[in-house]
């Protein structure tokens, strides 16, 4: 578990620098130029879904951290082309770590179910959230 937590905390730091850069180019387009325009040409602007588009860049940015540049050297040239093995493999092992890795990859596509809906309206139909979360998913698989 302490690895886990130790990998979270090195992965995290670029997201947490990506997300701070976002806030300020926010501020400063709020600050510089949204401000001056006059009333009229304003187009409405939520500054809560500015803040939660930041976030959820920064969501991406760790989950292909952890995807795709977080594995390491130990899986280096390997492809497993069999379909839920992982979630096999640990059933028959009762390895606690596989099964960990399970629950982490299920768990790490919650956010995006919770994101989506709440930047975009279209996206509280289930079949649209269903359909960008089986996609991300299967990208990332493939």
């Amino acid at each position: 578990m302490t690895e886990i937590f130790n990998n979270i905390r090195y992965l995290m730091l670029p997201v947490f620098m990506i997300i701070g850069i976002e806030y300020i180019l926010i501020a400063l387009y709020y600050f510089f130029y949204y401000r001056k325009k006059p009333s009229d040409q304003k187009k409405q602007i939520h500054i809560r879904k500015l803040f939660i588009g930041a976030v959820f860049i920064g969501y991406i940015i760790f989950v292909l951290e952890l995807t795709i540049f977080g594995r390491g050297t130990s899986h280096y040239l390997q492809m497993n082309l069999q379909p839920f093995s992982g979630y096999i493999d640990a059933w028959k092992k009762y390895s606690l770590r596989d099964l960990q890795n399970c629950i982490f990859n299920i768990l790490m596509f919650v956010p995006l179910g919770v994101f989506l809906p709440l930047m975009n309206s279209k996206f509280k139909k289930f079949k649209w959230l269903l359909l960008v979360v089986v996609s991300a998913t299967l990208s990332i698989e493939t």
